[in-house]
């Protein structure tokens, strides 16, 4: 009885284990399967990822494009500026030649007229001295015959006198009205001057944004005569 028991529990245990096995058959197979898809799904992950570092791959080629294009563009338009700029220091380059001769001229004209002046001067100093001893004579003069003689001399240096000061009025005016003009045009001259040197500096910000210019090659030695 007891090698029947015996078997028969055997026959159970026997049965369990193909049950057993049966349903870690099934599970495999599910295994399987959800590592199928799991391997399909991270391939799939595996080329998005690939596709997105392409296309990130090609989009910094692009901005780095872009930023090449940029700088060309900056760089022309500073080259447009800078030619702007030369131009504008040309034209008034050339503006200074004509007023610097009528500065010459018109400073001429003013030292001119300061001679004048200055003779004009001296010249109704000497009638003024004249005056004065025309007028101690005509004082001394005791006779009314020579008293009239010397009023008369008087009269032709009171005359004489105002002909010179009419002429260093006038003198005097011109001299203010060239001094007026010079200034004037002086002014003029040095605002052109302070022109070109902001325009200088304003190139010289604008090189700074160009390329250098590669130095020149150096030039070959000649040969040694053997």
């Amino acid at each position: 009885k007891r090698k029947v028991e015996e078997r028969e529990k055997a026959v159970v245990l026997t049965e369990e284990k193909r049950a057993v096995e049966k349903e870690r058959w099934l599970i495999e197979t599910k295994r399987r399967g959800i590592e199928k898809v799991r391997s399909e799904i991270e391939e799939e992950i595996q080329k998005k990822e690939e596709e997105i570092n392409k296309i990130n791959f090609e989009y910094q080629k692009t901005l780095q494009k872009e930023e090449g294009l940029q700088r060309e563009i900056k760089i022309i338009l500073a080259k447009e500026k800078k030619g702007d700029l030369q131009e504008q220091i040309s034209g008034i380059e050339k503006a200074l030649v004509p007023l610097g001769r009528e500065i010459e001229e018109f400073s001429l004209k003013e030292r001119q007229l300061e001679n004048q002046l200055v003779q004009t001067l001296a010249a109704e100093k000497e009638v003024e001295n004249k005056i004065k001893k025309i007028e101690e004579k005509e004082r001394e003069t005791a006779f009314p015959s020579e008293r009239a003689a010397v009023e008369k001399q008087r009269w032709q240096l009171e005359k004489e006198r105002k002909s010179i000061e009419e002429r260093k009025w006038q003198q005097q005016d011109s001299e203010r009205e060239m001094e007026t003009v010079l200034k004037e045009k002086r002014l003029g001259y040095q605002k052109l001057l302070n022109k070109i040197e902001k325009l200088d500096r304003e190139i010289e910000e604008i090189e700074t944004l160009l390329p250098r210019p590669k130095p020149p090659a150096p030039a070959e030695k000649p040969a040694t005569p053997k």
